[in-house]
């Protein structure tokens, strides 16, 4: 079999998309394939925004809720037609959301739901049957009844099974869904690390976002696994080598501590007359700390496409994770979509993140000058960037990780590779 005969069927809570950093992880792996040749079924209530793909199928958490309370057989879920929309970076782009599951309490409750099937319509199984894929693609999450869906499809139509995990949630014994104890969060987290290791077990293969996320599921499970690390938005850049840093960018969220960093940060900047731009979505508590703040300046909220532009227009990006005790546990193996684009793009990148978060150890990797894990690091090294006493070392250290990891083209390559060997039987010994 070729790459023109692979036919993907995606589970996964978000859609394919060009916004959503989940989505749009995804989106990178397939989107040299044709349009015939992906499906995706996902549950949050959000369209698509991708030009390229337009077979999807869509069973929301209130679908499948309707469909319980309902004294007779209902038909939910629909097709939905992707619309393209310039949609803003940090924008929930959901009609209805899942947060009232978001306890432990509701997500016991969302289980039962699912696992009634009362939600599965002949519209569904015919959906799957007529688009007749030929391996599974499995975007883990936080949902049990997932896990076992993707792998009652491919054993049901003996194909397959490809898992794409960034998260750790399966280990995650203390709650994550709140910094409060509760005490029925165990029955669920038993319930979700019962259902990712059956359906790990069962997998033909599994890729993670880091080697550190890798080595945590071998040390439970012994699987065929490997990595691919998010791609960047970029192609190979020549570097950018600025003179003067005059636009000195932050593009993300601000909650979980981050103001404290951010503070931190602007009060070096202000001390060189400039000012850190802030762009991502608007919090008005964090806003009324930082308005009067030196070297701060938030700025707006803005789209994908937008963010690309203003990445390649700075002169220094300053990415952020939070030093708060619950966050360093919670965060610890996350790895920010964002590293690959700023890596990609050329463009200096200064680093202020606690030590043993994944980011952080795999940045120190090859730019330790450009990565602070504390408060007076960050203080020396950022004087140290903005005086000229260190330069960006791209082309020696930097440009070499993007080749291995982030060039979108040979990720793709990878991944197919990887989908046609399974789809022969060469992964995992099936």
């Amino acid at each position: 079999m070729d790459k023109e005969n692979l036919k993907i069927l995606i589970v996964s809570n978000n859609c394919l998309s060009s916004t959503n950093s989940n989505g749009r992880t995804i989106l990178n792996l397939v989107s040299n394939l044709k349009n015939e040749q992906v499906a995706n079924f996902y549950l949050k209530e959000e369209i698509p925004d991708c030009d390229n793909f337009t077979n999807f199928y869509r069973v929301s958490d209130q679908d499948a809720l309707r469909a319980f309370k309902s004294f007779k057989k209902i038909e939910v879920g629909n097709k939905i037609s992707p619309q393209f929309q310039n949609i803003e970076v940090g924008q929930n782009s959901s009609k209805v959301s899942n947060s009232n599951f978001k306890n432990p309490l509701g997500s016991l409750a969302r289980e039962m739901v699912w696992n009634s099937k009362r939600w599965i319509s002949s519209e569904f199984v015919n959906w799957i049957k007529d688009f007749s894929p030929n391996v599974i693609l499995l975007q883990a999450g936080d949902a049990p009844f997932l896990f076992k869906l993707a792998r009652r499809i491919a054993r049901k139509m003996k194909i397959p099974l490809i898992i794409h995990n960034c998260e750790d949630y399966g280990f995650k014994k203390f709650n994550y869904m709140s910094k409060k104890h509760n005490w029925l969060y165990p029955f669920f987290h038993h319930r979700l690390a019962r259902q990712m290791k059956k359906a790990i077990k069962y997998s033909d293969h599994c890729i993670y976002n880091s080697k550190e996320l890798l080595d945590l599921y071998q040390t439970e499970i012994k699987h065929s696994a490997s990595v691919i690390m998010n791609a960047g938005a970029f192609d190979i850049s020549e570097g950018k080598k600025p003179e003067k840093f005059e636009r000195v960018v932050y593009l993300g969220n601000l909650g979980l501590g981050r103001e404290k960093s951010i503070l931190e940060v602007g009060q070096v900047l202000s001390q060189y007359g400039l000012e850190l731009w802030i762009y991502g979505p608007f919090d008005s508590k964090i806003n009324e700390i930082l308005k009067d703040a030196p070297g701060v300046k938030y700025k707006e909220m803005v789209s994908y496409e937008r963010v690309k532009e203003i990445i390649l227009s700075s002169d220094l990006l300053i990415h952020i994770e939070s030093f708060e005790e619950y966050a360093l546990k919670d965060l610890k193996y996350a790895l920010s979509s964002k590293i690959g684009d700023y890596l990609s793009s050329g463009v200096p990148f200064f680093v202020y993140s606690p030590i043993g978060m994944t980011s952080t150890n795999y940045l120190l990797e090859f730019i330790p000058d450009f990565v602070a894990t504390c408060k007076v690091e960050a203080l020396f090294k950022l004087k140290e960037i903005l005086t000229g006493e260190i330069k960006y070392p791209y082309e020696e250290k930097v440009r070499p990780v993007v080749v291995a990891h982030h060039l979108l083209k040979n990720n793709q390559e990878v991944f197919d590779n990887l989908l046609l060997t399974s789809i022969k039987g060469e992964l995992n010994g099936k």
